[in-house]
């Protein structure tokens, strides 16, 4: 049995949920988020061509909004860049904190000789901070 059997299967059947709950019809990437709920996050398009992010949760909830009506991931990665000069973006994912459907920002910052690690969230709506959680040292 392959490891990633069980993770291709929830990625398979998150899209299969997009395609038949929302006007998705082309999925580009699908990738997980785990914050108060687990969720699989499926990037893609609708008929006409228009940028779409579905929530797939784990409760078979499914929420779907057209990313270029919301603040953008650009919009986010600009903000990051502009906030923290030099910091090292690692990953921006859809997710949802609570009630509120987010960005996360995973990024480093190095400082004196230590490499930091955070994640900063936005409301995806309109990029609103959130919150930063600073990640231990090791």
């Amino acid at each position: 049995m392959n490891i990633q059997t069980e993770h291709w299967n929830e990625k398979t059947k998150a899209v299969e949920a997009a395609y038949a709950k929302t006007v998705l019809t082309k999925a580009d990437k699908v990738t997980p988020f785990h914050g108060t709920s687990s969720y699989q996050i499926v990037y893609g398009q609708d008929k006409l061509g228009n940028p779409v992010i579905v929530w797939v949760g784990e409760n078979g909830e499914v929420h779907t909004e057209r990313a270029d009506q919301n603040y953008t991931e650009q919009q986010v990665r600009n903000e990051v860049s502009k906030k923290h000069e030099g910091a090292e973006i690692l990953r921006i994912n859809a997710g949802k904190l609570k009630d509120e459907y987010v960005w996360e920002v995973f990024y480093s910052v190095k400082d004196n000789k230590t490499k930091r690690y955070y994640y900063d969230y936005y409301k995806f709506a309109d990029g609103t901070f959130i919150d930063t959680y600073t990640l231990s040292l090791q």
